[in-house]
């Protein structure tokens, strides 16, 4: 990888002495947000090649955006404050992974406010680990005993199960729909149209039982330092509680994505399948590699595409100025796929992690955690990643039968065709 020291100078820094602005490449292309639905994960990678360049600019719909990649732009977009969230991706991925309320829509202060709540409340995960593991061992006993099972359909009740025992959730409140709701907010949120609405209507209904949940943890004087507790009493500095529809949105914030690690399991899952070498270093023992490997999925395999952001000021990137309200997208698949940062990049060496300080695996942002946009949840995220990894590798035997493992890079959320189907599921003594 290459090294902090090589990357390329960027600058946001107004200079009347600088060079002429250089003009980022334009593309003819109509309907170029089609296009990029159409085409997928490889919408970007396909148009840095083909212009040898880190940025262009395409039309998305019916707005300009200035397309990046590279951990150069990563730093730029995600570090500083330059860039607004609000208004910048379509409302129907918004409103189903964040919802109109999250920290996500906050900036300056009011975001590091709030970022900071939500930081102190996934600080410890050693809870979460111990109920998913729970989870996982009540489940894995029903596969021991199932012809065949698919693991991206039966990771989605095991993980949001788990969220829920940790956040403090009675069981009393909780039904069997709602693993599927909060799993249809990642699976539909790269779709338009009425299986868009559909899931944005199971979003409200989510959201609506968060808000009873809330409120009866206010009803009861609940103290408990669980996080829908802290949630339900948690005053900003003003000393005000959150309005029980911001609370709310912030706890179905913390359960969604816990369910979305699971389409990483099956990446590790299928990584591990196809990659022998590891899995039986796994299964003796050996961890000396296991987080680079769970960081190795995270960049190899599609997550999210793309974020975009608005330009709060007037900016200059690499000689490229970039006007107050100019919308930029970051190529987050493109990024992790950067042959100027990666080394073979279409090649699955979790060696590579070795001799890096930090992973800068880009799938769930960069910068520090409390203070830019970077996902709050990322630390849990390789945490479970490697606990998988070790239940699937040492705690069980499996088979995995003839089926379709392609994973489409047009599709998105992606994951192997199939889902990953397992059978004669044996439990390790």
């Amino acid at each position: 990888m290459s090294s902090m020291s090589s990357m390329r100078h960027w600058d946001c820094v107004d200079d009347s002495h600088a060079p002429a602005p250089v003009v980022a490449p334009a593309l003819p292309e109509f309907a170029g947000g089609l296009r990029l639905l159409h085409e997928g994960y490889g919408y970007g990678s396909k148009r840095f090649e083909q212009l040898q360049t880190d940025y262009f600019r395409a039309r998305v719909l019916t707005t300009e955006a200035v397309f990046m990649r590279g951990l150069d732009a990563a730093r730029f977009f995600y570090e500083g404050g330059h860039f607004a969230r609000h208004g910048a991706m379509p409302a129907s991925t918004t409103s189903l992974l964040q919802g109109s309320l999250s920290v996500q829509g906050l900036e300056g202060e009011a975001h590091r406010e709030r970022k900071a709540m939500l930081v102190s409340l996934l600080d410890d995960d050693a809870w979460l680990l111990e109920c998913f593991r729970r989870r996982w061992d009540q489940a894995a006993r029903h596969w021991s005993m199932a012809q065949r099972i698919v693991l991206q359909q039966e990771i989605v009740p095991v993980l949001a199960e788990a969220a829920m025992d940790w956040a403090g959730v009675p069981v009393r409140s909780r039904d069997r729909g709602r693993p599927g709701e909060l799993a249809s907010m990642v699976q539909y949120s790269g779709t338009v149209g009425p299986v868009n609405w559909a899931a944005r209507a199971r979003r409200l209904r989510t959201e609506a039982w968060a808000r009873s949940l809330i409120r009866e943890a206010r009803r009861s004087r609940d103290t408990r330092q669980t996080p829908l507790a802290r949630l339900a009493h948690h005053r900003n500095r003003s000393g005000q509680l959150l309005s029980v529809d911001t609370a709310a949105t912030e706890l179905v914030n913390l359960l969604r994505p816990v369910v979305a690690v699971g389409r990483f399991i099956v990446y590790a899952a299928l990584s591990l399948h196809r990659r022998a070498r590891w899995r039986h270093a796994f299964e003796e023992g050996d961890e000396g590699d296991l987080m680079g490997f769970v960081d190795e999925v995270r960049r190899f395999y599609p997550f999210f595409p793309i974020i975009a952001g608005r330009a709060q000021n007037d900016l200059h990137w690499r000689g490229l100025a970039l006007p107050k309200h100019s919308l930029v997208v970051l190529d987050l698949y493109a990024t992790d796929h950067d042959p100027a940062v990666w080394p073979q990049p279409m090649r699955f060496r979790p060696q590579r992690f070795r001799e890096a300080g930090d992973s800068l695996v880009v799938a769930q942002g960069l910068g520090e955690i409390e203070t830019t946009h970077h996902c709050p949840g990322e630390g849990i995220t390789r945490a479970l990643m490697a606990e998988s990894v070790r239940l699937l590798a040492r705690d069980m035997r499996y088979e995995v039968p003839a089926q379709d493992l392609r994973v489409s890079l047009r599709r998105f959320p992606s994951g192997p065709k199939d889902g990953f189907i397992m059978s004669d599921i044996r439990l390790a003594a």
